[in-house]
């Protein structure tokens, strides 16, 4: 599979801008009582989702069966209560935990969303997936990369694009968090065979979750290699600046890998200069997608 700046930089050269696909403008905004403002939607859309997931997705979190999801009930009522995200309030002003869970949970539903509707993910054309793909969110449309670069990320930069995706007088830009957490790349599932399991978040089990969401994906996802390197996924390649650069990827995972491996990796840097001698590896990304 090709490095995703390479399929980013063609994607680019085909079109200026992707086209999008408001996924919830299909229905007329939902009336339950209680949906409209922010916890209240995030409290009943987790419900939703869990139906979802209960049925639709495998044990471990990797692989969904879209096909069977499409004709459901269940999913019907999730399409139902997605269109209340176009009349959502507080979400400048709800606690960040809650904000945090809140966006985690609609990135992965809409992912999900996106493939189910409309079988929109197409391995050569993540440009237009992850930009074109959105929900109407109180009257501004926001993509996946929107989402997770401009509100999730902070409005930090693109690191392919080069870019931020809020400017100064985007209405958009009071929605994003305070900084990053790097620990949201082991929690955002785009749907693809490489990405994390899909859980579900709550503001109440936020930080607990994404502990265990880091520890899970470091253990698949951290290994020694016969030539005395450590094999990483390329998320942390991709986004070493967000873990605070090499350094930053080397703590975190001492911190979330398992005992074993991280009593390896303290081994072989005793034995080099410098922590900074360590090389690391990484995984192609499999971008074929979760689909069972």
């Amino acid at each position: 599979m090709q490095n995703l700046s390479i399929l980013w930089s063609f994607a680019k050269s085909k079109m200026s801008s992707p086209d999008r696909l408001v996924l919830n403008d299909s229905h007329e905004a939902g009336n339950e009582a209680g949906t409209n403002d922010m916890i209240s939607l995030s409290s009943t859309l987790r419900k939703r989702i869990l139906k979802l997931y209960g049925k639709y997705l495998s044990e471990d979190g990797q692989t969904v069966d879209y096909s069977s999801m499409k004709g459901s009930p269940e999913f019907q009522e999730y399409k139902e209560l997605a269109s209340s995200l176009k009349t959502v309030s507080g979400l400048d002003s709800s606690p960040e935990n809650v904000r945090k869970a809140f966006w985690i949970n609609v990135y992965n539903a809409l992912v999900i969303h996106a493939n189910v509707e409309a079988d929109a993910y197409d391995p050569s054309k993540l440009f237009q997936f992850f930009g074109g793909v959105s929900y109407n969110v109180a009257g501004q449309v926001c993509s996946l990369d929107e989402i997770e670069h401009g509100i999730l990320r902070a409005n930090t930069m693109h690191p392919t694009a080069k870019k931020v995706f809020f400017e100064n007088d985007d209405l958009r830009l009071p929605w994003k968090l305070s900084s990053v957490d790097p620990r949201l790349h082991f929690a955002l599932v785009c749907g693809a065979k490489s990405c994390p399991a899909i859980r579900v978040y709550t503001d109440a089990n936020i930080d607990q979750a994404l502990d265990m969401a880091a520890s899970s994906f470091c253990e698949q996802h951290v290994s020694i290699t016969q030539t005395g390197s450590v094999l990483l996924s390329k998320l942390l390649d991709w986004y070493a600046a967000d873990f605070g650069g090499k350094a930053g990827v080397y703590d975190f995972i001492l911190k979330y890998s398992p005992e074993e491996v991280s009593s390896q990796i303290k081994s072989l840097v005793s034995g080099l200069a410098s922590k900074d001698d360590l090389v690391f590896e990484f995984e192609q990304y499999d971008w074929s997608q979760n689909r069972r």
